[in-house]
């Protein structure tokens, strides 16, 4: 019966520790063989040390012990990497190319992506591709898990609500995404016209 609890709390610690990998966009697998190591090994060794401690003593209170120590052992060490990796930072997906809806005026969402090109943005959606030059953009900005931009064409503003649907696609790793795929843009935006946006605002 002892083992069994063990069994149940070491799986659900795994199971524990790859969600929380996961929703900080780490490697859930890697993570959960880490966390599978430590507490299988900080099991045995508080088994050791209470063998050692308790030597051929026979009690009840002394083998309930002896089952509760390597217990605590092993969650103590599998808790402990889960809270480490739920403090680090979100580690977003991006690349050049990330998958993101497009929500712009209240639409459902159709599925499409988001590419930073050298001198341009290429979006695509279900209803059609369109290439806007970086020195075109008016605003880039994070708002909230979304990315808003807005930018002009032959004399015409146009806007984008854009949400990214990369990993972890949770609402704080929408966040992250919407800001770091704001400074990636910046960053390629020419400098003259970086000027110019920051004296409009």
């Amino acid at each position: 019966m002892g083992l069994m609890y063990v069994v149940v709390i070491f799986a659900g610690l795994i199971a524990w520790t790859a969600k929380v990998a996961e929703a900080r966009g780490r490697l859930a697998l890697g993570w959960a063989a880490a966390s599978a190591a430590i507490g299988a090994a900080a099991f045995l060794l508080g088994t050791a040390i209470v063998d050692r401690a308790m030597g051929n003593a026979e009690a009840d209170g002394i083998a309930l012990f002896s089952l509760l120590a390597p217990l605590t052992l092993l969650a103590a060490s599998m808790t402990t990497i889960a809270l480490v990796l739920y403090r680090l930072p979100i580690k977003t997906s991006l690349r050049r190319r990330f998958p993101v809806d497009n929500i712009t005026g209240g639409a459902s969402g159709d599925r499409g992506s988001f590419a930073i090109e050298a001198d341009s943005v290429r979006l695509e959606f279900p209803s059609g591709a369109q290439v806007i030059p970086l020195a075109a953009f008016r605003i880039v900005k994070a708002d909230g898990e979304c990315l808003r931009l807005s930018w002009e064409v032959d004399g015409e503003t146009r806007e984008a609500l854009l949400l990214p649907r990369g990993m972890p696609d949770n609402p704080a790793g929408r966040k992250q995404q919407s800001r770091a795929i704001e400074q990636r843009l910046r960053g390629h935006m020419p400098t003259a016209t970086m000027i110019l946006r920051n004296r409009e605002q």
